[in-house]
């Protein structure tokens, strides 16, 4: 409790309509005392102490609150509530600085110390005094990105007595509350009141605080509960009881008795854990929405960037987002997860180091995130501190989980949460429950997928990975991080669960920065690499996949185990086909992996080198050593073979007859393939031996049949990650059988959708002579030669063949450069092209696919 400044004197102190009695810490209004609660008390008197100045907020709340955070809410409660019983005259509103006390006194002994407002700053008064019952402030700062919320939270009350606004430390609770209860009072006859029980430490002071803040009286000699009952009895209020997660055995029971015999009572809670009575409804609070790109109304729409904008702005009237800064909001919105307490602190960095500097120093991030003058939210004026209070909350085993679950990045499995705790606890039982326990305290969110998947919040990622620092536990962390998701990995591909693979992509690409570096990690780095490609090559990110095998090829010794070595050469020699890599070095990857497959007895994989050995020879042109191993894994099979494997050797030999000519055998074995994948369920397979028919096709010239394979391919295909390869190939062949038929509008549009797709694939200077004759269809004969030299370089670098729709579409180039450009020209432009990059390319076909139509375009031919 605050005692009075030195020197001053308990008598009390008389003004025109009130007298303060600091003796018996009572106030009278026309010689009726008021209801007042002891925290509104303390901040009266703080206020008349220093009535000849002004009273900063942040010396107010140590005053009021020694020792204790809390947050600023709190003060408006008790300001307004003293407002409403003194006069809104009373205590004045300095924008920017603080409250002063301006009523005058009528006592002359203290009249020397009254003061009036002073000249040289505006006040702001609530010149309409609110008759309200309760202590809602009769006005609140603006709720951003909230409305949503707001009417789900209402209709709940509307429907429920007991609510629970559940969340993360500093996601807004108890600013949500604040909105909803201001909305609901008219409804309330007796008002809502505010009570804050984050001060609190002693769980048996929760009702007389509730009573404080009301103003009841209870004899310390009587059951409390009962005699708080017996005051509230027969009238229609609302309780909201904030920041309750330090004290739940206590407000359950108290909340439980008051909902059993004060019918007309609702109350709405706010904590980071439940209180888990029969009765409870809960509303999850969620960070506020972040932008899906930088479109001006998906940003108008976003609660994160209007929140982030409003504070700036606050300080710096003059602030919008432009072009230029945009991207840097939206990038720290992202990271910080939508988080309004974190969003508000970062905010109040911005006016000093600008939009780009704070978001350039995020990795800082509780550095970054400190409170200011401005934002003043005591147990939230640091992010930090809004952490250690939630983690002090927490038993030792759940602190011990949290710091080790903070290793993760892109979320975890049940799985992986076990396997990094399997220290920790006697069974795998108990890592449930204590992750349950975590998330039930909201410091670990819950995506509902048809199988759970788990994260913290990238605040509350960089806290556990903090906290491991200072236990100097951060190497062993991250190396226990990489040996789990390696497990996680391995066993998700044997399961061929290629969807949790994708899940677990953030995590493999930090575990394996992390074992790349560490000696002692080197079979996991190469684990990671390998497990991963397999996904990847799939979904089309194939030159991220190459790149990280690459990376790992001089790890691959004779230290390796065997079975991790074959794996890796297949992979290999399975990435770099297409041009990644020269086909001669993906041949050599084939036959390591072959014979480490035959040395350990797995003729499964041996069949699997073989028919990826001829797709390579293939590419190669040496269709007859392709048909020979095609015809070595056919001599393999026998009745129980697995269907998967029979169906992948169906294809390349289907491939081989039309690289032949001999398309009626091609697409007979391609079609019989495609049975199988069907009649199995093998759908992604399928979607590949879809776009093989509709390419063979397209090599024997029926466009029209062509055009219908692919789009009906695309438009299954959807746009997720598993089918980005496939839908990359069929993209631009599409574009070639709409420019074959003469519709060179669409097929502009379709190749502009294909050019990311192929290069993010790793293969966009190798479908260049599609390209160039899509070029010329507009006479852009100048870059179409250029595209021409670069994929002629690349071929003749990789050892490519091309096949019979890449043949067509040079000749028909050629003719159209030859006709258009001069000799000298040609050879030059074609010998510069030689050393084009494919990001380089990629940028000038998006630009001339771009343009906008000419007058007139030159037929397909």
């Amino acid at each position: 409790m605050v005692t009075p400044a030195r020197g001053t004197s308990m008598s009390s102190l008389h003004f025109h309509d009130f007298s303060i009695h600091p003796g018996q810490r009572r106030v009278t209004v026309h010689d009726k005392t008021v209801k007042l609660s002891g925290r509104a008390f303390d901040v009266l008197m703080v206020l008349v102490n220093g009535r000849d100045r002004v009273i900063r907020k942040d010396e107010l709340l140590d005053a009021v609150w020694p020792g204790v955070v809390v947050e600023e809410n709190n003060l408006q409660v008790q300001i307004s509530s003293l407002r409403k019983h003194l006069g809104a005259t009373a205590i004045a509103t300095v924008p920017g600085r603080g409250y002063q006390f301006t009523a005058s006194s009528v006592d002359p002994a203290n009249a020397g110390g009254a003061v009036a407002a002073a000249a040289d700053f505006t006040l702001e008064h609530d010149h309409q005094r609110d008759e309200r019952a309760g202590n809602i402030p009769l006005m609140l700062p603006p709720l951003y990105g909230r409305e949503t919320e707001m009417d789900e939270v209402c209709d709940l009350l509307a429907r429920a007595r007991l609510l629970t606004i559940t969340g993360a430390g500093g996601i807004g609770k108890t600013r949500v509350a604040l909105a909803a209860g201001h909305r609901i009072a008219p409804q309330e006859t007796h008002g809502v009141w505010m009570v804050e029980l984050a001060p609190l430490s002693d769980p048996r002071m929760v009702v007389s605080e509730i009573a404080q803040t009301m103003g009841v009286s209870l004899n310390s000699g009587e059951p409390q509960t009962q005699l708080l009952i017996d005051a509230l009895a027969g009238q229609k209020l609302m309780l909201i009881l904030d920041n309750c997660e330090h004290l739940l055995e206590a407000v359950a029971d108290v909340a439980s008795e008051l909902l059993a015999q004060l019918p007309l009572l609702r109350i709405l809670v706010t904590s980071q854990e439940l209180l888990k009575l029969e009765n409870e409804r809960v509303f999850r609070l969620n960070p506020l929405s972040l932008p899906h790109t930088v479109d001006p109304a998906d940003l108008q729409a976003s609660g994160a960037i209007q929140l982030l904008v409003a504070r700036v702005q606050a300080v710096q009237r003059q602030f919008q987002l432009s072009a230029l800064t945009t991207p840097a909001a939206v990038d720290i919105c992202r990271h910080l997860d939508g988080v309004p307490l974190a969003i508000e602190l970062a905010s109040a960095r911005i006016p000093m180091l600008g939009i780009t500097g704070v978001r350039d120093r995020l990795d800082e991030l509780f550095r970054l995130l400190t409170g200011d003058a401005r934002v003043r939210l005591r147990r939230h004026q640091t992010l930090r501190a809004t952490l250690d209070w939630s983690y002090q909350l927490l038993d030792a085993r759940e602190q011990a989980l949290l710091c080790r679950l903070g290793v993760f990045a892109g979320g975890f499995s049940i799985e992986g949460a076990q396997l990094i705790a399997n220290d920790l606890f006697d069974d795998d039982w108990q890592t449930l429950e204590t992750l349950a326990a975590l998330v039930d305290k909201s410091l670990i969110q819950v995506n509902a997928l048809p199988i759970p998947r788990y994260s913290l919040l990238e605040t509350t990622r960089a806290y556990a990975m903090e906290q491991l620092a200072l236990q100097a536990r951060t190497d062993v962390g991250l190396a226990r991080h990489a040996r789990t998701t390696r497990i996680v990995c391995e066993r998700a591909a044997k399961r061929r669960d290629m969807d949790l693979i994708w899940q677990e992509m953030a995590n493999v690409r930090a575990a394996f920065n992390w074992a790349i570096k560490s000696p002692q990690d080197n079979e996991t780095a190469v684990a990671l690499a390998t497990v991963s490609s397999v996904v990847l090559a799939v979904g089309g990110l194939v030159g991220e996949a190459l790149d990280r095998l690459l990376k790992v090829e001089p790890l691959v010794g004779p230290a390796l185990p065997l079975e991790l070595a074959a794996q890796y050469w297949q992979w290999l020699g399975r990435c770099g086909i297409d041009g990644r890599l020269p086909t001669s070095k993906c041949l050599a990857a084939f036959e390591k992996a072959e014979a480490l497959f035959r040395g350990l007895s797995n003729r499964r994989h041996v069949h699997a080198c073989m028919r990826m050995r001829a797709e390579a020879l293939l590419e190669l042109g040496d269709l007859g050593a392709a048909r020979h191993a095609l015809n070595d894994a056919h001599a393999l099979e026998h009745s129980g073979w697995a269907v998967a494997d029979r169906m992948r050797r169906l294809r390349v030999q289907g491939l081989v007859h039309a690289a032949a000519g001999e398309y009626t055998e091609g697409l007979e074995l391609v079609g019989k393939a495609l049975d199988l994948a069907l009649s199995n369920d093998i759908d992604r397979y399928a979607m590949t031996l879809a776009n093989d028919q509709a390419s063979i096709r397209l090599n024997m010239g029926d466009a029209a049949a062509a055009e219908a394979g692919f789009r009906s391919l695309i438009a299954q295909g959807g746009r997720g990650p598993e089918q980005g390869l496939t839908l990359g190939y069929a993209r631009i062949r599409l574009a070639v059988a709409l420019l074959m038929q003469g519709k060179i509008d669409d097929c502009y549009a379709v190749a502009l959708d294909s050019v990311q797709a192929l290069q993010r694939s790793g293969i966009l200077i190798a479908r260049g002579d599609l390209f160039a004759w899509i070029l010329t269809a507009r006479g852009h004969h100048v870059d179409a030669c250029a595209v021409l030299g670069a994929a002629q370089a690349f071929r003749d670098q990789r050892q490519l063949e091309a096949d019979a729709t890449e043949r067509r579409a040079r000749t028909e180039a050629l003719r159209a450069i030859a006709g258009a450009l001069d000799a000298s020209t040609f050879q030059e432009l074609m010998s510069e092209a030689a050393a084009l990059a494919e990001g380089t390319l990629a940028n000038t076909l998006v630009s001339i696919l771009r343009m906008p139509q000419p007058h007139h375009a030159v037929d397909g031919g």
